[in-house]
């Protein structure tokens, strides 16, 4: 169950979700995060379902979805989110082009490949995070 937001104290720090199975692609996105954009938190999670948890438990600034879970599609995953405020940004090795535009549909924004490099994938955070404070401020 997820902490009404009036309850959440204010923080200082961005926090994001990162929803990732692959142990080493999650680790290095984990250190390419904290060195790269170091004012925000990571809360970790490996499957759909641990990561709506964490999701409820955090209310986070942005959840980071792999495309394909142990349990969940990012497709299931953001359809279980649709009254969360947190926007969603997918990174993928490749998915359907019928659950790209699905995401589209649902919402999501941003769909980066993970071949396009963790740097593209820091930039596009970054510009979630970035219209994220200008549409709280």
């Amino acid at each position: 169950m997820a902490v009404p937001s009036e309850l959440l104290a204010p923080r200082e720090r961005a926090v994001v979700v990162l929803v990732e199975d692959d142990p080493a692609y999650l680790s290095a996105m984990v250190r390419m995060i904290e060195h790269e954009v170091p004012e925000t938190d990571v809360v970790q999670a490996t499957t759909g379902m641990d990561g709506l948890i964490e999701i409820g438990r955090v209310n986070p600034d942005l959840v980071i979805l792999d495309y394909a879970l142990p349990d969940l599609n990012a497709v299931q995953l953001v359809e279980r989110l649709q009254d969360r405020r947190s926007p969603v940004m997918i990174v993928t090795g490749g998915m359907p082009a019928a659950a790209e535009n699905e995401l589209r549909r649902l919402g999501v924004r941003s769909i980066v490949n993970k071949v396009d490099g963790m740097g593209v994938v820091i930039e596009a955070m970054r510009r979630v995070l970035q219209s994220r404070k200008v549409a709280v401020a």
